[in-house]
């Protein structure tokens, strides 16, 4: 007699708390993924609008680090190195680290729901940007943390794609995606708790400081940095201070200062500290380095935050009083 088998019945989850099925439909079907990115061949065709390209004339950034769009709901453009895309859900921009790319959001957009994943060096730090009423309305709904041992490698296309061929990098693009994403997907089935907020506060802090000191300050500016957090300009700078002592210029130029002490230390040429320090030639970075080295901030130690507890950490709906829905640093990078 065969024995008897114990079938067992798994709990109903939740709601995602971070997704609506609709969202959850385009995130979880990577095999309907439509690619974009300069390092593949383009599955999307770009187009030529006039009246957007007037727009991005005064609204294109760069900056250091490696950044993923997922559109998930509404239909509009998205400008990528010099190119204009259609945008919409089940298509991923994927935006290279200083590869010129939207900032913000038209006045006649459509609504709109847009993923936002910033690659940094340790961290990825996932928002959900929403625009609604032409873009008179924007607000960041939420923002998560994910560590690289919860997401995986950090997604690199120039690795992935680096001797091999077309086929081979793409699959191997949307298995980190994958990977990335889901990470994402599942801190969204996770109990929300009240204590999470100070816990991520000082978590986004110590992940902004991490890559101000990474990149040395190259390409960070206020707004975007405050972009990335998912607080408005306002707030960013508040709680930045609360929790390190300074302004976050401050701390740039510490970080700059000690990188380019170091590099001096090797014998760098002035030319190759002031390129990797941002500055646009060695003239401008001579000036800036005399007035920071005569400052007292610049001698001052960087940032050396307590452990944190470990595990996933997102910051509750309940915090969007921060960040206000006419804000305009919530917009896009």
């Amino acid at each position: 007699m065969l024995p008897l088998r114990h079938h067992i019945t798994a709990s109903p989850l939740p709601p995602n708390r971070f997704f609506t099925e609709a969202m959850l439909e385009t995130l979880l079907r990577p095999q309907a993924w439509m690619l974009v990115a300069s390092a593949l061949p383009m599955e999307v065709a770009p187009l030529e609008d006039v009246r957007h390209r007037d727009w991005m004339a005064t609204h294109t950034h760069v900056h250091a680090h490696r950044e993923v769009l997922v559109p998930l709901a509404g239909v509009g453009r998205f400008g990528l190195a010099g190119r204009i895309y259609p945008s919409a859900p089940g298509m991923l921009f994927i935006i290279a680290g200083f590869e010129a790319h939207d900032v913000h959001y038209p006045d006649w957009s459509e609504d709109l729901d847009h993923l936002w994943l910033s690659v940094l060096r340790d961290h990825c730090v996932a928002r959900l940007i929403t625009a609604r009423e032409g873009a008179s309305r924007l607000s960041s709904a939420w923002s998560c943390l994910v560590t690289h041992e919860e997401s995986g490698p950090a997604l690199d296309l120039e690795r992935e794609s680096a001797g091999a061929p077309p086929s081979v990098a793409r699959m191997r693009v949307v298995g980190a995606l994958s990977l990335l994403i889901g990470a994402v997907v599942r801190q969204g089935y996770t109990e929300e708790r009240e204590e999470e907020r100070h816990s991520f506060q000082a978590r986004i802090v110590r992940t902004i400081c991490e890559h101000i000191e990474h990149t040395a300050g190259n390409g960070a500016s206020l707004e975007h940095l405050a972009h990335i957090a998912g607080y408005s300009t306002f707030h960013f700078l508040r709680l930045f201070k609360a929790h390190t002592g300074c302004t976050v210029h401050e701390y740039i130029d510490r970080s700059r200062l000690r990188r380019a002490h170091e590099m001096q230390e090797q014998g760098c040429p002035q030319k190759e500290v002031a390129a990797a320090l941002g500055f646009s030639c060695p003239s401008a970075f001579s000036r800036w380095y005399r007035r920071r080295r005569q400052s007292p901030s610049g001698s001052l130690p960087l940032y050396d935050p307590a452990p944190l507890p470990s595990g996933p950490s997102a910051e509750p709906a309940s915090r969007r009083s921060a960040t206000s829905s006419s804000s305009r640093s919530a917009r896009s990078s």
